[in-house]
Parts: structure tokens; sequence; C-alpha cells
């Protein structure tokens, strides 16, 4: 039986930090660029700082260059979360809604039903967009990362300008320009669907300079909760 919340200790910086960890609840991964990674509920940029607000309660204020990511990652590596909004990876009609007065709900079909159509465009499944779009922002479409990738499919600036996009917030120009990078990561690596999505992840030149998936843990956890995402029914 899994206990509801366990104590953890945390090194950051080389102070311990102990706190209770909720296994329950939807938290953030803090990943730092040496690989650990770290539960937080929020965090604030200040300049050059950002403040983590510790899930067991407290904070800390490091450099901001320390962390590579910071992404929302459901308790249990998702389990609940993959339950609770199957949804996301299946076509809308297969999943009508209930409740006509859920106004998110309604949003989420309306990206199912965009997802479902740009999928089909760029010869894609759309199981496989909807759960890099669940894994990339949780479907936030305000969604922006420490690094500052923007969007549903959590685009960096530098991505979004290659692909033409004007508003990375705008939840269709987000979408064509991530499933266009996709397919274009696809196209590279000859369908070779693992090579794609850690260069979605970690980028091509990572891929390039380690030949295949890089050994970062961050990009290895990406690659196979997309996969397990899309691959489920």
């Amino acid at each position: 039986m899994i206990p509801r919340s366990v104590r953890v200790l945390f090194m950051v910086g080389g102070i311990a930090l102990l706190g209770v960890a909720d296994l329950s609840l939807a938290a953030q991964d803090a990943t730092f660029r040496d690989g650990r990674s770290l539960r937080i509920t929020a965090y604030h940029v200040e300049g050059n700082l950002i403040t983590l607000e510790l899930e067991g309660g407290g904070r800390i204020t490091l450099p901001r260059e320390r962390i590579r990511t910071i992404r929302e990652v459901p308790a249990m590596e998702g389990e609940e979360r993959l339950s609770a909004r199957e949804t996301a990876i299946f076509p809308p009609s297969e999943k009508p809604s209930t409740s006509d007065s859920d106004t998110k709900e309604g949003s989420e079909n309306d990206l199912f039903a965009q997802i479902a159509e740009l999928a089909l465009k760029y010869r894609l499944e759309s199981q496989l967009v909807a759960a890099i779009a669940l894994v990339e922002s949780g479907f936030d479409p305000e969604a922006v990362s420490a690094k500052g990738a923007r969007g549903l499919m959590q685009l960096m600036p530098a991505t979004a300008a290659e692909y033409g996009v004007e508003d990375s917030f705008n939840p269709l120009e987000n979408l064509e320009a991530g499933i266009t990078h996709l397919r274009h990561l696809l196209d590279r690596y000859q369908g070779d669907l693992e090579l794609a999505l850690a260069a979605y992840n970690a980028g091509e030149g990572a891929v390039a300079r380690y030949g295949g998936v890089p050994p970062f843990p961050e990009t290895i956890r990406y690659v196979s909760r997309v996969l397990a995402l899309a691959r489920s029914r």
C-alpha cells in the first residue's frame, strides 16, 4: 500500500531540506541541470533568480540558470491524471462531454478537435499529438516554462519564430507549429518516434551529440511518458 505522504530529503546547493511530499496530489517537477529534480507547488522568477515553493512547505531561492525545466507532473508518475483526463488522447467524438456547463471541459474538447484536424493534415496520430500536449503543458495554452517555452506545445521563442508563430499563446498557432516541428523531426529521423520525441524535448543537437536519445533523466522520462500515453487505450 502506498502512503498518502512520505518524508523526503532534498539536497539543493549543499543544503538539506526535509519536507513532506503528498503523493496523491499533482505537483510540478523542477529539474536541475545536473539531472536531479525537486517537487514544488509553484515558482516565481525575478531577474536571474528563481524561488521554488516546496511541496511540503517552505521555499528556496537560487540562480535561475541552475534549473533546466519546470513541468507539471501528476502524482505517481501520472497514473491518476491519465485516468481523469483520458479524453486527452482519444478523438473527442469517442468521449463526449457529459457537462455542457463545464467551461474547462468544453475548451479542452475544442482543443481535441483542433488536434484531430491538424494531426490528419500532417499525417500524425491525434493520440500522439495529444499525449505530447498533455506532457508538455497539461493542456494549458498559457503555460510558460522556466526556460521560456510557451503554450500548449511548449514552443521556445526560436522555434516559434522558425514556424512563423505570431502569438505562442494562441492555441491553434501553437498547436500547428508544434505539430509541424514534430513532423519535421519524424521525417529527419526516418520515422523513429523515440528519436523524434527526444529531439523535441532536448533538441536535435543533443540527439546528434549522443547518437541517440540523450542520457538526460528528464528526456528519458519525457520519452517514456509520451509513449505510454500515446499507446494507451
